[in-house]
This record gives C-alpha cells, sequence and structure tokens, in this order.
C-alpha cells in the first residue's frame, strides 16, 4: 500500500487532475494545500498521458512506518512541514 502524498499539480488548477507532491516541483505540485493534498490508498503506475481513477485519504490515520522514505522527505517519506499542515486535524500521523 502506498501512502504517497499527492497534491494538485498546474492543470489541476482548471481540472481536477492530481499529480505526485514534490517539494522540489515548479508546476504547483509543491504546494500542500488543505482539500487538494492526500495519500493514495494503494500503489499506482501510470505512464505518461494517461489517466487513472484512484481513492485518495484525505481524513483519518496513517502509519508512518509504511510511507516511502526519499531524499527530500527523510525517514516520512513526503510527509514534510507543508503536508502535515494542510491535513492537520483531519490526518492522524503515527
Amino acid at each position: 500500500m502506498s501512502h504517497r502524498p499527492i497534491v494538485v499539480t498546474l492543470a489541476g488548477h482548471l481540472t481536477p487532475l492530481l499529480g505526485p507532491y514534490d517539494p522540489a516541483a515548479t508546476d504547483s505540485r509543491q504546494i500542500a494545500v488543505r482539500g487538494r493534498v492526500g495519500h493514495l490508498l494503494e500503489a499506482r503506475t501510470v505512464r505518461p498521458g494517461r489517466r487513472l481513477s484512484t481513492a485518495l485519504l484525505d481524513e483519518g490515520g496513517v502509519e508512518e512506518r509504511h510511507l516511502p522514505t526519499s531524499a527530500t522527505g527523510g525517514a516520512a517519506g513526503f510527509v514534510d512541514d507543508a503536508v502535515r499542515e494542510a491535513l492537520r486535524g483531519r490526518v492522524r500521523y503515527s
């Protein structure tokens, strides 16, 4: 199960499309905004130009030990301060 947070991409300002959260991005995927960020409930692989539907957790509990690790996010994967703030009061990390 992947709990990688995703946030709206630049295209998401005009459409309901989401993309992977990346604090180093410059197309608005680096911005974690309440109501537009959450955790995928299952891993998904998508080829460029393809779309898919999947569930997004934006309220509930997440066990940090199951989050992916990354150079930018450290041991807690992509749950940085911006994501925690956007989900504060809605998602509990343990």
